[in-house]
Parts: C-alpha cells; sequence; structure tokens
C-alpha cells in the first residue's frame, strides 16, 4: 500500500486542502456517486483517506473494504483514459 500511496503523491493525486472539513468524505460513503462526480472530488477523496490514515491506522484499509478508495481511483483512472485531453 506504501508504494500506491507514494504514487498518488507523484501524480499530485494528493494535495493541500482542508481535508477534515470537507463533507464529501460522507456524500461518498462507499463511494457512492464518485464515478461521475467532478474528478476534483476523486483527489479529495485519496487526499482525506491518506491524510487520516496518518492519524487513525486503518484508514486506507477501511476504505479499501467499503470501495470508497477504489472508486476514487477508478474516477481518476476515468478522467486519464478519457477526459483530460478536454482540458
Amino acid at each position: 500500500m506504501d508504494q500506491a500511496v507514494e504514487i498518488l503523491y507523484e501524480l499530485q493525486a494528493v494535495i493541500p486542502f482542508e481535508w477534515s472539513k470537507w463533507d464529501g468524505v460522507e456524500r461518498h460513503l462507499g463511494g457512492a456517486g464518485l464515478d461521475h462526480a467532478p474528478v476534483a472530488d476523486a483527489v479529495r477523496m485519496t487526499t482525506a483517506i491518506i491524510r487520516a490514515d496518518r492519524f487513525c491506522e486503518g484508514t486506507i484499509a477501511a476504505a479499501l473494504d467499503d470501495g470508497t478508495f477504489l472508486a476514487a481511483l477508478r474516477r481518476l483512472w476515468h478522467w486519464y483514459d478519457a477526459e483530460r485531453h478536454h482540458f
């Protein structure tokens, strides 16, 4: 998992913002709605999950188990594969 987190940092999919105050964690719990959310929400979600894991070990594992982390990664991949050329 450490390598995946490192790659997300390198891809700038972990960003500085007030992740602990972001309401998207509850809104997209279990990955709900992330497939069609703005790609920025997927970046915020990966950030929130990774940063929260620093304070509460096991957050990444829980987000993997409930589908949130994979939904965020799927959204990032879709943006990269199909949408980024529009920018």
